[in-house]
Formats: structure tokens, sequence, C-alpha cells
């Protein structure tokens, strides 16, 4: 899902993940990477009217959602980050995307580990599919 809202100055925000490639998981991995194209796409097209976007791709976040995960379907890093407490704080993500709406950024990656993901994925695909095998 995606979320747009209107604040002032007519900003528009797009709310997708950094998990848009989930190992096993070919549907919520697709509409991850349809938003943040979409929210990608849109930030162009509309880059010289009155209307900003910012995609915001957070990591692992420790929201109500997280905990009603099934630990028996979930990826078993969910399950690991929720065991050591690793997931990121929803203040922090929410203070990031607060200070991205004051500039010129497309995309806000949240917290250093949603950043991490993303370079990984894009530049070391093949690293990147064996982590998630090895954590799924």
């Amino acid at each position: 899902f995606f979320l747009m809202i209107r604040r002032p100055p007519r900003s528009t925000r797009k709310e997708s993940s950094a998990a848009s490639d989930v190992y096993k998981r070919q549907a919520y991995s697709a509409s991850k990477a349809a938003v943040n194209m979409f929210g990608e796409i849109l930030a162009k097209e509309l880059e010289d009217t009155a209307i900003r976007v910012l995609l915001v791709c957070p990591a692992m976040t420790d929201t109500p959602l997280m905990r009603f995960v099934d630990e028996t379907d979930a990826p078993s890093s969910i399950s690991k980050a929720m065991k050591k407490g690793t997931l990121n704080n929803p203040e922090d993500v929410v203070t990031a995307i607060e200070r991205d709406l004051l500039t010129e950024k497309v995309i806000c990656f949240p917290t250093p580990d949603a950043l991490y993901a993303t370079r990984i994925r894009r530049f070391f695909p093949n690293y990147w599919w064996k982590l998630l095998s090895k954590n799924s």
C-alpha cells in the first residue's frame, strides 16, 4: 500500500519499504517494487509543479503490525530482529521523514540499514539474494 498525505507546501508522501525484495514473497515484493517505481516516476513528472513527492523506504520498524506477524510464515530475519530488539524505532523514522520533507530529496531512507539494504540490492544483487535465502 502507499499513503499520500498533503502537507504544506503541497507535499505528497509515498510509503513503501526497503524490503521490496523479500525472498519467497513474490506478490509482496512486486507490490513494494511497484510503489517504489511509481513514487520515483511521480516525483519526476511533478517536479515542475507545486506538488512534492517523497518516497519513504524504511527498513523493519517496530510498529503494531510487526507484533501480529505470524512467526511460522514470516521470514526468519523478522523473527530474529524482533527477538534481538533491533527493529527500528518508529519515532526515528518519523523524524527522518520530517527532516527530508524540508529538503529536495525524492527518496527518504530513514535509517542507515534501509539505505544499506537498498545499495546492496542495487549494486550487488547476487550477494543480496544470498543474504535473503540465508535469512528467510
